[in-house]
């Protein structure tokens, strides 16, 4: 399986972690349930069924409000997290984290979308790495 790196850290994609799933437990089975939604938001449910007997899930929430991508498709991708998270709770596509790198492309993405503009005042020194002025 092939990995992303962000910031350092490996991450698998749900697509990578659907192809092990496939490849590895051909007779397994996938399903998905919405188990709330209103006008902005909605909750995923999804469980892995590998083989009888066994079953893993996975929830996720997206809000149509947050990010551009969710403008249209926070229903999809909420689908996609709540599969990437019931394939890690699996055990498949861990290295660092139970989050895919769909989800922290996505939470990057969001936390870069609601951040309040920056204010630059004409003359103000720039903060150093403490995040304190220089004088």
């Amino acid at each position: 399986m092939k990995t992303i790196s962000i910031r350092g850290k490996k991450y698998y994609t749900v697509n990578e972690r659907l192809l092990y799933f496939k490849e590895h437990y051909p007779e397994g089975y996938i399903t998905t349930k919405i188990v709330a939604q209103d006008e902005n938001t909605v909750t995923i449910k999804a469980t892995v069924k590998p083989e009888v007997g066994r079953s893993f899930t996975g929830h996720a929430y997206e809000d149509k409000r947050d990010g551009y991508i969710n403008k249209t498709s926070h229903v999809e991708n909420c689908e996609t997290s709540a599969v990437g998270r019931a394939l890690a709770m699996m055990g498949i596509g861990i290295v660092n984290s139970v989050a895919s790198a769909d989800e922290v492309v996505n939470a990057k993405a969001k936390m870069e979308y609601m951040a309040p503009p920056k204010k630059i005042i004409k003359g103000t020194p720039e903060p150093t790495k403490q995040g304190q002025a220089p004088f």
